[in-house]
């Protein structure tokens, strides 16, 4: 898959070389032409793009671009050349979900830009009847690593739109934990609470008599997840990377890396009703394929969860069989067996994942991710962090039958 993705990249590239240095038309629509992204050329740099459905604005001019050490890809980027619209089918079949057949539909094209230090930036757009998606790609020459430093990225919704959002944690000794509630009522522009960090993804719009949804997809671990900041004089939506002192200061929010860096995907879904929202995949249709290969001992099923209503009940060998009869009883297929349970009383781990075999429901176990950057004391902890107990751990899961875990407190976004 990797292979193939750089013969994309490539492909991509030369289709892009090839194309003439006149300016073309900077868009490209939806299969069924009802979705469009715009891409504007500044004159003095400050370039933006549009999203519109139906002749109707969903983003006024939006900016795009980065900042990265040493390198001026925001204003300082010049046009180059743009790709020809490819009209593409991905089929790919999922095993849970709403649906499990795929065949996704979608528009895509790339506009390339220059650096005055030679990095070149691609921004490559899918239009889907659903959405649209855009990422940015780094390519060109540098000797040194780029290391991303902001993102220039905005979503500038129209002013009298209204807002489902909720807020990106203040950062605490135990946040942030992304457990806030959504705020409704809101109207675009409307900052965040008082203490908190912005806006969390993903974030839910009414403007213009269409429902549009705003989040990011695609992440490999080589880049971190964003919040956002808004202006409230201008309903402008920018992207915000992790706090700093999140993780206690530990780790950079990003890294250098060498070039090509391919970010994730910003993910736009937009319709004249919630029903598209609800409905839509295009998440998944922009994520990475599955890399494990057989994935049939992937199991997915409903789970019985004791922690819920008796936070101390993974102490209790007798409490927790309990919850294993209720999910045999149901027909459900796991018990969840949640924090503590190596300090459980009346029997262990063994003994009720025994147990909860001869009633042909599995046991899914829960771990504190451990490390340097959470204090949260809750246990078993410090098994996931370190590889070699980390394997060791779960080889004796694996010799017990138990089918799954439950990894807890990461606290950053970084």
């Amino acid at each position: 898959m990797k292979t193939l993705h750089l013969a994309l990249l490539s492909t991509i590239i030369l289709m892009m070389t090839a194309c003439q240095k006149s300016v073309p038309k900077m868009e490209v629509s939806s299969p069924d032409g009802s979705l469009t992204f715009r891409l504007e050329i500044g004159e003095d740099g400050g370039n933006s793009y549009i999203v519109s459905r139906s002749g109707v604005s969903l983003l006024e001019p939006s900016s795009i671009g980065l900042a990265a050490e040493g390198f001026d890809l925001g204003d300082g980027l010049t046009f180059t050349a743009a790709s020809k619209v490819e009209q593409l089918v991905e089929n790919y079949t999922l095993t849970s979900g709403k649906r499990l057949e795929h065949a996704a539909a979608f528009n895509a094209r790339a506009f390339k830009f220059s650096s005055p230090q030679g990095v070149e930036l691609v921004l490559e757009v899918r239009a889907f009847n659903d959405g649209i998606a855009f990422r940015y790609i780094l390519t060109g020459a540098s000797a040194v690593p780029v290391q991303i430093s902001s993102e220039n990225t905005t979503f500038n919704l129209p002013e009298s739109g209204k807002a489902w959002m909720h807020p990106y944690d203040e950062v605490t000794q135990y946040a942030p934990g992304y457990e806030t509630y959504y705020e409704k009522d809101l109207q675009v522009g409307d900052p965040a609470p008082e203490g908190m960090n912005g806006w969390a993804f993903p974030v839910l719009f009414n403007v213009n008599d269409h429902w549009m949804l705003i989040s990011e997809a695609g992440h490999d671990g080589s880049y971190p997840a964003m919040h956002l900041d808004v202006d409230p004089a201008t309903g402008s939506y920018s992207m915000r990377l992790p706090e700093q002192d999140e993780a206690f200061e530990k780790y950079p929010a990003t890294t250098a890396r060498q070039l090509p860096q391919v970010l994730p995907w910003r993910v736009i879904i937009a319709g004249d009703s919630l029903a598209t929202i609800v409905e839509s995949d295009l998440v998944t249709h922009v994520s990475e394929p599955n890399r494990l290969g057989d994935t049939s001992w992937v199991k997915p099923g409903r789970s019985s969860w004791s922690w819920w209503s008796d936070n101390a009940s993974p102490r209790d060998f007798n409490k927790l069989k309990r919850f294993v009869d209720f999910s045999a009883d149901m027909g459900w297929e796991y018990s969840l067996v949640d924090a503590n349970w190596n300090e459980m009383v009346g029997g262990d781990l063994e003994a009720l994942a025994k147990y909860a075999a001869t009633k042909n429901v599995g046991l899914l176990v829960w771990y504190n991710s451990g490390g340097e950057h959470n204090v949260v004391t809750e246990q078993p902890r410090d098994r996931m962090w370190d590889r070699e107990i980390r394997r060791e751990e779960m080889r004796k899961l694996q010799e017990w039958g138990i089918k799954g875990l439950k990894v807890d407190f990461f606290q950053s976004d970084k």
